[in-house]
């Protein structure tokens, strides 16, 4: 992200952060930015926005090679992020809608803004669409985080379903991937509900009622080959140990493979770091 616009995007938070604040000015600040830093593109051309080197690998490896797109190295679709945030604290849940379609029509690895669209789904009752948007987002997971939170939302669509014993497999089976203080408090209400003990079932039961289902019980596979394929390519770039220590927890977290096992733990936001695009290059074209 351009220095320059720091001050001025971190003005806009603080006051989208602040109850009862003037969110048309906060909007109207973003606004310009982004009137200021998307290029003027010939019609057909797809501007595109991520969020770190390990999505730009993934999106240049995933997507239609024959769709002409240009790759920002300013994280735009946050802005549009922000701006939706403003119109959820508005309680105009239409525009927020809107605004985060946005930023996923830019960024189609924003998980935070699919998350965040459905839990506006579920503020408006719309819980069908929130169970189609899971299993859009779906598709783009690749950390332990964002598949435990996968689960969890799903575990909240089959409470409205009333079907407490599968919001029960799906909440623990969240934990299999990342602890979550909401996930104790799910299942003791569950528990409370049906007059029973909380019950946390093991991995096994899990796995066989999400496959009997058809559920996914993991990331999809061509989210993982492809971090496993960056993983060993960052094996020639001995200057990435910090992305390839990422990776390496990423990819043990996901599999509970013993080869990727290490003492080190990474929180997600520091995958969100920004990056150039020419030295993203250097390694997804090697």
């Amino acid at each position: 992200m351009e220095e320059k616009y720091f001050d001025e995007i971190d003005r806009a938070l603080e006051i989208i952060n602040t109850p009862r604040g003037d969110f048309e000015k906060a909007r109207n600040i973003l606004q310009n930015i982004i009137d200021e830093v998307t290029p003027i593109i010939d019609p057909g051309v797809k501007i595109i926005s991520v969020n770190n080197i390990i999505e730009y690998y993934m999106f240049n490896n995933r997507f239609n090679k024959s769709e002409k797109y240009t790759i920002l190295d300013f994280p735009l679709h946050k802005l549009y992020h922000y701006i939706a945030l403003s119109y959820v604290n508005e309680k105009d849940y239409d525009e927020a809608i809107n605004y985060f379609k946005k930023a996923i029509s830019i960024s189609p690895y924003d998980i935070n803004s699919y998350f965040e669209l459905v839990d506006t789904y579920k503020i408006e009752n719309e819980f069908e669409k929130m169970y189609r948007t899971l299993f859009e987002l779906q598709k783009y997971v690749y950390t332990p985080e964002d598949l435990a939170s996968f689960y969890i939302e799903l575990g909240d669509y089959f409470i409205y379903k009333k079907n407490y014993d599968f919001a029960n497999i799906l909440y623990s089976y969240s934990t299999y991937f990342n602890e979550n203080n909401y996930v104790e408090k799910a299942l003791t209400k569950i528990a409370l509900d049906l007059k029973r003990q909380l019950i946390l079932n093991t991995k096994e039961e899990c796995i066989q009622y999400l496959t009997r289902y058809k559920f996914p019980v993991n990331a999809r596979k061509e989210n993982i080959d492809l971090i496993y394929e960056l993983y060993n390519r960052t094996k020639e770039h001995p200057e990435d140990y910090e992305l390839r220590r990422n990776l390496k927890e990423i990819l043990y977290r996901i599999t509970k493979d013993e080869i990727f096992e290490d003492r080190l733990t990474i929180k997600n936001n520091q995958l969100r770091y920004t990056f150039k695009i020419n030295d993203a290059e250097l390694i997804w074209k090697k």
